[in-house]
């Protein structure tokens, strides 16, 4: 396969950061961006769109469900019935 020499302009911290990238696997720089080219090539040839996000309607989280972990705090769960009492802590 040939290669072509060319000349590109990025952001001087992609820059940095894609040498030392390369620097760190022990590959040259054009190597990497190589790669990184042929991935969002190979990623995307349907150019079709996602699909929409489906929505939601309701009250929000149940009663007990830490909304940022989505965890479920059993003690107060128990606590107003949300869970059987032989689930749990």
């Amino acid at each position: 396969m040939g290669s072509m020499r060319t000349t590109v302009t990025i952001d001087d911290a992609v820059y940095r950061d894609a040498k030392a990238a390369a620097a760190k696997a022990g590959r040259p720089l054009g190597a990497l961006i190589e790669d990184a080219v042929r991935l969002i090539l190979r990623s995307d040839t349907s150019g079709e769109e996602l699909p929409p996000l489906r929505r939601f309607h309701g009250d929000g989280l149940r009663p007990g469900v830490n909304p940022v972990t989505f965890e479920i705090d059993m003690c107060g769960a128990h606590a107003i019935g949300e869970i059987p009492d032989d689930v749990g802590p």
